[in-house]
């Protein structure tokens, strides 16, 4: 899987969670463009439709529900991954003199 894949997945559970591609993109720190982009270019690499969108509106498809479930939890453990290497680096290590 390429980084440019986990991102688009991000995205699109952050949309859903959020309930706005927009927020999604705020929160991840992109532009709202970049975040459209990023989760048309996985239901192209998919070939599926996950969200249904209007300017108002975020529904997910059956084919986003089953995404976003198998996905959530690897997003989670990921995320507690990356937290731990953070925390790490932070920790006193080695002889102290």
């Amino acid at each position: 899987m390429s980084m440019n894949e986990l991102r688009a997945i991000a995205t699109f559970a952050k949309a859903v969670e959020l309930g706005s591609l927009r927020r999604a993109a705020v929160a991840q720190g992109v532009s709202p463009q970049a975040a459209s982009q990023a989760l048309a270019q996985l239901e192209q690499h998919l070939g599926v439709r996950l969200l249904h969108r209007t300017t108002r509106n975020l529904a997910l498809t059956d084919e986003g529900q089953q995404l976003l479930e198998a996905a959530q939890p690897a997003l989670a453990a990921l995320e507690r991954a990356l937290q731990r290497v953070r925390a790490a680096k932070d920790e006193v290590a080695g002889p102290l003199r």
